[in-house]
């Protein structure tokens, strides 16, 4: 290969590429999880709340659960966009950390439903399926793609491929 191919090769180091999905998805969440938690203040907090016809002795666990919970999906992808566009170290470790402990939370969150109600709606179902998916796919990623090593590692990609392609031609 020649040098001036080399520079055909495309540049891994910068938040870019699936990172842009990432940061998408991280401000999705802020503002999805501030609407959680305003409609379960003022609509889920007073009608399950003690004292309420439809009490159950779980509600308020549930309620303060799903506040406590939806005030860390706020809180959390903030310090990870600031971590991403700060380009820490922390970040994939942070994130991959994230992605899981959603999932686990909001199963918890599922099975006080199913304690509470007996059963799951669709929309508790679909969306603990949803991020199953979401941490099958992210997780991996963060592992493994060059971009997050080169852009948060520092790990230089380029000149391995370099070195790589000139061994091989000497061969």
């Amino acid at each position: 290969m020649e040098n001036g191919e080399l520079s055909t090769n495309p540049k891994y180091k910068g938040i870019g590429g699936w990172l842009i999905l990432v940061i998408i998805g991280l401000i999705i969440t802020l503002f999805i999880s501030s609407i959680h938690i305003y409609y379960q203040t003022v609509h889920l907090l007073p009608k399950y709340w003690p004292g309420s016809n439809e009490y159950h002795p779980l509600w308020g666990t549930y309620v303060i659960f799903i506040l406590v919970y939806e005030i860390l999906l706020v809180l959390v992808p903030v310090i990870l966009l600031v971590l991403m566009f700060r380009k820490s170290r922390l970040f994939p470790k942070a994130m991959i950390f994230f992605l899981i402990s959603e999932t686990v939370l909001d199963l918890i969150s599922a099975v006080l439903v199913l304690i509470i109600y007996t059963n799951v709606d669709g929309y508790t179902f679909i969306r603990f399926v949803f991020l199953i998916v979401t941490a099958l796919i992210w997780v991996p990623y963060f592992l493994v793609s060059k971009r997050v090593k080169a852009t948060f590692l520092n790990v230089n990609f380029e000149n391995k491929e370099a070195a790589t392609t000139d061994t091989t031609l000497h061969h």
